[in-house]
Parts: C-alpha cells; structure tokens; sequence
C-alpha cells in the first residue's frame, strides 16, 4: 500500500478527487498522516505499558495494550476526518452576505430619505455617520439591557472546539501517564519496591497491634495476680496456679498468632510481589526528568494534524476541500431532484394530483440543504421617532 492511498484511506478523501491536488497540497496531507502513525505507536505502547501495571503478565498486556491503542487511534482519527469544510458552509457565506447588502440597503434608504441629492452632500454624510453611530451604540446598549436567551435552534459558539479539545485532552492524558513510566521503568521499578517493603512493613506492624489487641485482657489478668501474690493476698498456691494457667494461654495466642503471620506474610508477599501501584507511580513520575518532554511530545503529535488539516480546510490555495465540497453538493441536488421527480410522478399516477410551483419552498428556503426557513411575512423593523418625523420632511425642490 503506497503513501497515498494509506493517506486516502486514513483521512477518508475522494480518491477520483485526490488526482487533481497539487503536491505540494499531497505532502501536507501526508506529514498529517505521519504524526498520526506516530501517535498511534506511542498509544500502542502506552497501551501496552498500562494494560502491564494493571495484569503483571506480558503475555495479557500485548493484546490488550494494541486493543486499546487502537481504540485511541480511532478515536483520534475521527477527530481529524471531521475537520473538513462542511457543505453547508458556502450557504451560510451566501446567507450572510445576502443579509449584509440587504442590511446596508435599508440603511442608505433611511438616511437617504426626505434628504437632497446636490445641496448640502457633506453636511449629510456627517449628519449620517453621526446617526449610524448613534444607531450602533442603542444597538449594543440593547443587546446589554435585553439579552436574547437560547433557543432550541440556536446554535452554541465553538461547541465543535470544546468538544474536540475535550476528546483530546482525555487521550492525551491517557498516552502520557503511561508512557512516561515506561520511559521511567528503572525508576517505577525502585518506587515499587519501596511502597512493597513499606507494605510488608505494614502488615507486620497491624498484626503486632492485633496481637497486643487479642491478649491485652489476659496481659491485664497476669498484672493483677501477679500484684496479688506479691502483696499475699489469698491463697499463694491457688494464686500461682492460676498465673500459670495465664501464662501458659499467652503463650499458646502468641505461638498461634506468629505461625499464622508466617502463613499470612508469605502469602501477602506473593501477592504483591509483581503488583504495581499506579497511583503512586503516576503521581511520582510528574516528577521525573522526562515527563514534561513527553508531554510536550505527544501535545505535538496532536495539535500538528489539527493544524495541518484546519490549514487545508481554511486556507483557499488549497483545492481539495473546494473541489470535494463542489462534488458532494452536485450527488446532494442530483439526488434531491432526483427524489422530487419521484414524488412528482407518483402524486400524478396515483392521485392525479399536481402540487403548485413553489411548494418546495413552502418551509425551507433553500431546499436541499435547509439552512433557513421561509419567511412568508416580512418582519416588522422598529422605527424610532427621529426616522419617522426625517421621512415626513418633504425635499425641497
């Protein structure tokens, strides 16, 4: 499989459509390609370093370790297949122009009504920047003091960003924290056997407080009778009899506490004895020397193909996302008229009905994308009093 039709395949581009790039365009889309391979080897082997934390078992944490890179890759190459021009783009461009000359035509008409055309041109085109200003700032004073609340259909700034570098940022972290301990292995290996020995510490030290818990009351007995024979109270040789019964049950608590210790002990350290503390070594390897390296590495392998890609949607030197935008539009309408061709013949066969012409714009402006709803009415625009008492005015001739 050649370079190019990996990149094809990877990115999901048009192949009839990839013969008329540019090269110089191709080799972009490649060095995209590239930091993607990349990064999928560092989630491979991030993969790979997790899954072997968590199993001990090298043999467990290969398959699991490529499962879940490939997971991550996957998940990172839809982020970048999605970032391309949308076929809706050129008709909100058209939209907004549209309503931009329509706006600035209403308002040459306001400023120039009741107005000359040759006496006093300068004094008026002071006197009409001073209103647009006026008009401006109660627009902006408006928009303050009445805030337009959301609405179903109204669309959130930057969501698609937000949700993108949220998806980033998660794979991010879940390549890093594993690979630097991975790159930190002898370092991770000397922390893990000090939180062992910490641990088997540990469970010495709470079986002792069990044992001084389990015959403190048997400890407090022997005090007590042994006090009692030194004072002479009671019977001496009933006394002594009883300490040595005392006695002889400590001791037979204390020899079955310390053989069940060894069993115990035993046992835990071999269940800890290939275990790693991921906590810990997560939070102990932002400390290492590497970790902020690796770190910028992997943001590297991220943001470039984001970059990359968002410069060939953008930028207009570049074709593909031009040409691919034409071709989806033309199978779009190609395929609507098709459809209305349909419905237009099988309302005429078997209803003999044929609708009148404009009813595909009944609800949609611009059918088949459906981007803006058909106004039927025009909107009432708020008219304030200086513009009304300027329109009444009658030129002079």
């Amino acid at each position: 499989m050649s370079l190019h039709t990996l990149t094809i395949s990877m990115f999901g581009l048009e192949k009839h459509l990839w013969d008329d790039v540019p090269q110089s365009e191709k080799r972009m889309y490649s060095s995209a390609l590239r930091y993607f391979v990349f990064f999928m080897i560092l989630a491979i082997s991030s993969g790979i370093s997790l899954f072997f934390f968590i199993t001990s078992s090298i043999y467990m944490a290969i398959p699991l370790g490529i499962v879940l890179g490939l997971v991550i890759g996957t998940i990172f190459r839809f982020s970048l297949v999605i970032l391309r021009k949308s076929i809706f783009d050129p008709e909100k461009v058209k939209e907004g122009k549209k309503d931009a000359i329509d706006e600035t035509k209403k308002a040459d008409m306001v400023d120039n009504i009741g107005l000359t055309s040759n006496q006093t041109s300068a004094k008026e085109n002071t006197s009409s920047k001073f209103e647009k200003s006026n008009q401006k700032l109660k627009e902006l004073l408006s928009k303050i003091t009445k805030p337009k609340f959301p609405k179903s259909d109204t669309p959130i700034p930057v969501l698609t960003g937000i949700i993108r570098f949220t998806i980033i940022s998660v794979i991010g972290l879940l390549v890093l924290f594993p690979l630097a301990c991975i790159i930190h292995f002898q370092k991770n290996e000397d922390l893990n056997q000090t939180i062992h020995e910490s641990c088997v510490n540990q469970f010495i030290k709470d079986a002792q407080e069990s044992l001084e818990m389990n015959t403190a009351y048997l400890r407090v007995r022997i005090k007590n009778t042994q006090n009692e024979i030194n004072q002479q109270k009671g019977l001496l040789k009933e006394k002594t009899a009883q300490l040595n019964i005392l006695n002889q049950q400590l001791t037979e608590i204390i020899n079955k506490h310390n053989q069940e210790l060894e069993i115990n002990l035993i046992a835990y350290k071999e269940d800890i004895k290939n275990r790693y503390f991921i906590v810990q070594s997560f939070r102990s390897v932002t400390k290492y020397p590497f970790f902020l390296l690796t770190a910028l590495l992997i943001i590297l392998v991220l943001v470039a193909p984001h970059l990359i890609l968002h410069r060939l949607k953008t930028d207009k030197k570049y074709v593909y996302s031009e040409i691919s935008t034409k071709y989806y539009k033309q199978k779009i309408e190609e395929k609507y008229h098709e459809n209305q061709k349909y419905i237009l013949r099988f309302l005429e066969e078997n209803f003999q009905y044929t609708p009148q012409s404009g009813f595909e714009t009944m609800v949609w402006e611009n059918p088949p994308y459906c981007t803006k709803k058909t106004e039927h009415f025009k909107p009432r625009n708020e008219l304030s009093k200086d513009e009304l008492l300027k329109s009444l005015i009658k030129p002079s001739i």
